[in-house]
């Protein structure tokens, strides 16, 4: 099962398979993972080729650390770690903070590293970039389109500030990344003719018409309170007084917002899309039988 990347530990595991005591450089000739593709609007598999690359980071110096770990470990510890071999691969039993600490220097070897994506259907390309954060080991992924989580039919109006949301989580910016989704929301809506007042009365408005029964058709496969939240955390995104409470909007808060705003480009742009042209491709076959 292929590896989802779009997180320094996901292209991390893409790069090095750790299994007990064995840490291994994969081969890089047949690197793939799973990345979401602007370009066809759903996550597909890419291709990753590896640009530049520390020298320094091959098998041979991998074992070559672990090997000096178990060299620097106390006598006592000796007796308790065992050699062998398996498939070839030179193991340890090492305690496991020695372990750790070894994977950290080894981690550190990735920064910096340019690799290219590209996905296997439609020649997307992202180009990857793994360098040394203020506080942590980063992963940059930089499309050769505009959007992000874009569809193919999404309004440019609304993949702008998707796009503008997608580069700011991309470089760790996540509470910029939260207020640019709260504005791609309040453009989806603008396109959807709710364009009186803020984004509060645009979903409000929204609700009346769901209850009334005169909102636009996708209105009913979705949950307005999902819309209410993601606006209130675009606002506490913007306006806090303590920032510290910015913490709360992380990698894994983000994740969710992608997808709830990529259900509603599916169910608001995308499937009425292919509804329209099925309906043609039957309305086309219907006349060539009625001549």
């Amino acid at each position: 099962m292929l590896k989802d990347i779009d997180s320094i530990k996901g292209f991390r595991d893409l790069l090095i398979t750790i299994e007990g005591n064995s840490i291994t450089l994969n081969n890089v000739e047949n690197l793939k993972g799973n990345l979401y593709c602007s370009k066809c609007g759903d996550k597909r598999v890419f291709s990753v080729k590896i640009l530049y690359k520390n020298n320094s980071l091959n098998n041979e110096n991998i074992h070559q650390r672990l090997l000096n770990i178990m060299n620097s470990i106390t006598a006592n510890r000796m007796d308790q770690a065992k050699r062998g071999q398996i498939l070839g691969k030179r193991i340890f039993s090492i305690p496991k903070e020695e372990f750790s600490n070894a994977l950290k220097s080894i981690y550190h070897l990735l920064s910096p590293s340019l690799y290219e994506c590209k996905c296997l259907q439609c020649n997307m390309f992202y180009t990857a970039i793994i360098y040394r954060g203020s506080k942590e080991q980063m992963l940059v992924l930089l499309p050769d389109t505009d959007g992000g989580v874009t569809t193919p039919h999404t309004p440019e109006s609304v993949s702008y500030y998707l796009d503008q949301a997608y580069k700011a989580h991309t470089i760790g910016a996540n509470s910029a990344a939260a207020t640019m989704y709260r504005s791609s929301l309040e453009q989806i809506l603008y396109e959807q003719d709710y364009k009186k007042g803020m984004l509060g009365k645009r979903i409000k408005k929204l609700e009346e018409d769901i209850n009334n029964g005169s909102a636009p058709n996708w209105a009913s496969q979705i949950n307005i309170d999902f819309l209410e939240r993601l606006k209130e955390i675009g606002n506490s995104a913007v306006h806090t007084e303590d920032f510290r409470k910015q913490a709360i909007i992380d990698n894994n808060l983000i994740k969710n917002i992608i997808e709830i705003i990529s259900y509603l480009l599916l169910v608001i742009y995308e499937i009425p899309y292919k509804k329209n042209e099925k309906l043609k491709t039957l309305e086309i076959a219907k006349q060539m039988l009625n001549k």
